[in-house]
């Protein structure tokens, strides 16, 4: 995996971590989904996700070299998105904004199988996952359950129930 990674343990559960720039690319591309028409400069993208504007810069440079924005100069001028957020996936995101080489699997360990099939379920994953799923706060694609012994989905992810209560002191 590139951008993507299992990272250690916090509070006994194991973590996806996302490298920054992937994380600000799709934090700025759900700030534009939500400007509408409306362009946003990367000043004000940068306000918004609090991150310096030359790092920014460096994320929008890159997601319009992947056409997902269009930039215009001028007083009136700024970034939007270059098509409908339903049309950009999270893994076009990805993409774009981790520059990073991965590393190969070997193939020959007997591991490989494993992480080969748990990169793949990742990448359906986010090839499901579009930027206006993201932005309406579903942050996934299709959900899939398991009733009965039968596969039956909504198309879309439930939300998380809230955590349970702690009994007041």
């Amino acid at each position: 995996m590139t951008a993507l990674d299992v990272g250690g343990p916090v509070d006994g559960i194991r973590t996806l971590r996302v490298t920054a720039r992937v994380d600000h690319a799709l934090q700025a591309l759900v700030q534009l989904a939500g400007s509408g028409s409306d362009p946003l400069t990367g000043h004000e993208l940068s306000r918004r996700g609090a991150v310096s504007s030359r790092f920014l810069a460096t994320i929008l440079t890159d997601l319009r070299a992947h056409g997902l924005v269009r930039a215009t100069r001028g007083p009136h001028g700024g970034f939007r998105l270059a098509r409908p957020p339903a049309e950009i996936t999270v893994a076009q995101v990805v993409d774009a904004a981790d520059t990073r080489t991965p590393t190969p699997l070997d193939g020959t360990g007997a591991t490989t199988r494993l992480w080969a099939e748990l990169e793949q379920g990742l990448q359906d994953r986010l090839a499901a996952t579009t930027v206006a799923d993201v932005a309406a706060g579903r942050g996934c694609g299709p959900h899939v359950e398991i009733q009965d012994g039968a596969e039956q989905s909504d198309g879309r992810c439930r939300p998380e129930p809230p955590a349970p209560r702690r009994p007041s002191d």
